[in-house]
């Protein structure tokens, strides 16, 4: 069974003094969210004493149901206001405030405008009613509807539920029909009011309804309103511009600047500007860019900030720009102000700086009153392994040469075998820490191996990534690695194609050769084995398509008469001969072998008559047994109509075999 239920519940239990919808007339509106509702605990206190809405208790809030079928025909439900047209549409929570003060206004989904009512913010006594605001509460008992009036003119229609008491069912319809006036239900009015359109709101009946503004769009124009030149009638008076001197015009002044007229006793006069920054008079008092800094597009002489003789320049501001230095000159100063002295030249007269000398060491230079360099001098010798003074020889006057050598051997009484003493950084002496006695057959600290004696390491064992090989004692006693392969490790090396199951991403078709599949293998040597690769041979005969034709004539008789049904390919692996070109029955076109890579092939032949023939097919093979090609047929001699353009002729042809 429906039920008609109408909410008006004294309070929401959301709404604060924040979020509180204010009459048109009041404060800044902030509208509450769309899911808010009165608290409730049964559905009996959510009766909003609208008839055509269902109104239930939902999670503790109150909700009001419009009612489908509950309106007459082309009306529809409403909460807050019955049965009534379409909601107002709406995009923003603003276009949905309206003068009614007790209902929070919001726009729901950006699509049409809900007023929920606020009952506490109406007196004792009192309910809000959306579409009115604050009535006296109607009786909630009842036996006919003539039981509900309350002295409300804009009800237009209550109707009596036995469980709820009075409902109100819509407004009163203020509608007369005609469309030049807005139609409003008001209690204030005591009813209907049917006022004049107003379309730009001046005051003034819309001309097109017969009121006298003379234009609906423009508020400033109306009757009584102050008359302006502009060709425009602002006072409705049927008459435009009435004698008037004119201010506030663009005009052109005495001495040519841009000024605006001024009206004194109704006599115009051209108003000149304010001088600005332009090099001209524009305040017409005979003086140019007075008032500013300077002139526009002077220039002075002036000092620069490192002290040299400079200019500058009144720029686009009339304002004088910052001194500009003058070019550097060879004085030993800084004369563009730089920061750097005689900068442009070799260097800075009487500055001394660093070179290299013939042996390359770094030595000194002086800059000369030319600002040009003098002889480079080198610096005394120090510890350092090279030749400093350029005498040819290297840390003379020390014990000996930094990074110098000597065998250990060498040094008498020092009981070493092997090694090779360095000298010391500071060219002391002589550094025997690499001393060694390498060569007893014993293994000595440092030595990794004697002799023969490797300690029981193999390749294998020392921690250098070998995979195998034969490990040796160097002369130093220190491995001799020459013997070891990195093979075995798995790890494609340097010098190794593959290494084990590792081939890298090659296969028996990538690595050329000519083949075309089967499977790549690593060898034991870490080299690949192609047994179980196998080869494309594109030897064979093929069909073009389309064939070749050409004839020409030579003063008349036939030159060159060809159609090519077949060419024959013959491939060593080496070079490429293919038949079935005009060249003769026993010449072949030939060229590289097509077992690349890529599959290209490139052939020629000549047949050295009167003509002087040359044939050339190009392309690559698209699959084992197609390919595609240019043919071309090119004549070099005297041959009539044969060498006319096109020349050479080509075709574009696929072969099959």
């Amino acid at each position: 069974m429906r039920r008609f239920l109408a909410c008006w519940v004294a309070s929401l239990s959301a709404c604060t003094a924040g979020n509180m919808g204010l009459d048109a007339g009041g404060a800044d509106v902030t509208v509450i969210p769309a899911d808010a509702g009165p608290a409730c605990a049964s559905d009996h206190e959510c009766d909003d004493r609208v008839a055509c809405t269902i109104d239930v208790c939902t999670g503790g809030a109150c909700e009001a149901r419009p009612c489908a079928d509950c309106c007459d025909e082309g009306l529809e439900c409403v909460p807050g206001f019955g049965c009534r047209t379409a909601p107002t549409p709406c995009t923003t929570d603003e276009e949905c405030v309206d003068e009614v003060r007790c209902t929070l206004d919001y726009c729901r989904d950006a699509t049409s405008c809900v007023h929920e009512p606020e009952v506490g913010l109406c007196g004792e006594g009192e309910i809000c009613l959306p579409a009115i605001g604050c009535i006296a509460e109607p009786p909630t008992s009842c036996s006919t509807a003539a039981d509900c009036e309350i002295g409300v003119v804009c009800v237009g229609e209550w109707s009596c539920d036995p469980e709820f008491g009075c409902q109100f069912v819509s407004l009163r319809d203020c509608d007369d029909g005609d469309a030049c006036t807005v139609d409003a239900c008001s209690e204030e009015a005591g009813g209907c009011t049917h006022l004049p359109q107003d379309a730009d709101g001046d005051g003034y009946g819309d001309d097109a309804c017969g009121g006298e503004d003379c234009d609906d769009g423009d508020p400033s124009v109306h009757p009584g309103a102050v008359e302006v030149c502009g060709g425009v009638d602002e006072d409705c008076d049927g008459v435009s511009d009435p004698t008037c001197c004119e201010s506030d015009l663009p005009c052109t002044t005495s001495c040519g600047s841009a000024g605006r007229t001024v009206c004194e006793d109704d006599v115009m006069r051209c108003e000149p500007p304010a001088e600005i920054c332009n090099g001209e008079d524009d305040d017409c008092d005979g003086m140019v860019d007075d008032g500013f800094e300077c002139l526009l597009g002077a220039s002075e002489s002036c000092a620069t900030s490192c002290g040299s003789g400079g200019s500058r320049a009144c720029g686009s501001a009339c304002t004088w720009s910052d001194c500009a230095a003058p070019a550097e000159t060879c004085n030993g100063g800084d004369d563009d102000c730089d920061s750097v002295a005689d900068d442009g030249f070799d260097c800075s007269a009487g500055s001394v700086g660093a070179c290299g000398t013939t042996c390359g060491s770094t030595g000194t230079r002086t800059c000369l009153g030319s600002c040009s360099w003098d002889t480079c001098i080198p610096p005394a010798e120090v510890c350092n392994g090279v030749d400093d003074n350029c005498n040819a020889s290297a840390d003379d006057g020390f014990a000996c040469a930094q990074g110098a050598t000597t065998p250990c051997s060498a040094l008498a009484g020092q009981g070493y075998f092997a090694g090779t003493a360095v000298c010391a950084s500071d060219c002391s002496g002589w550094n025997t820490s690499a001393c060694t006695r390498c060569g007893d057959g014993n293994i000595d600290a440092p030595e990794q191996c004697d002799i023969t004696d490797l300690g029981g390491n193999t390749c294998t064992t020392i921690g250098m990534g070998f995979g195998g090989g034969t490990l040796a004692c160097a002369s130093n006693c220190q491995w001799n690695t020459s013997g070891c392969s990195r093979c075995g490790n798995g790890v494609i090396d340097g010098g190794e194609q593959c290494d084990g199951t590792n081939l890298g991403s090659a296969s028996c078709a990538s690595i050329g050769g000519g083949f075309n599949g089967g499977t790549l293998r690593c060898g034991s040597s870490c080299a690949y084995d192609t047994s179980m690769c196998t080869v494309w041979n594109p030897s064979g005969t093929y069909t073009p398509s389309p064939r070749p034709t050409y004839s020409c004539t030579f003063f008349g008789f036939p030159a060159v008469n060809f159609n090519i049904g077949s060419f024959t390919f013959i491939d060593n692996g080496t070079t490429l001969q293919v038949g079935g070109a005009p060249c003769g029955p026993t010449t072949y076109m030939s060229g590289a072998s097509a077992r690349n890579a890529s599959r290209s092939f490139d052939v020629t032949c000549t047949y050295a008559g009167t003509c002087a023939e040359t044939y050339r097919l190009v392309g690559m093979f698209t699959s084992d047994n197609t390919w595609t090609a240019t043919f071309s047929a090119y004549y070099l001699g005297s041959c009539d109509t044969c060498d006319d353009p096109p020349n050479p002729r080509t075709w574009s042809v696929t072969g099959t075999r």
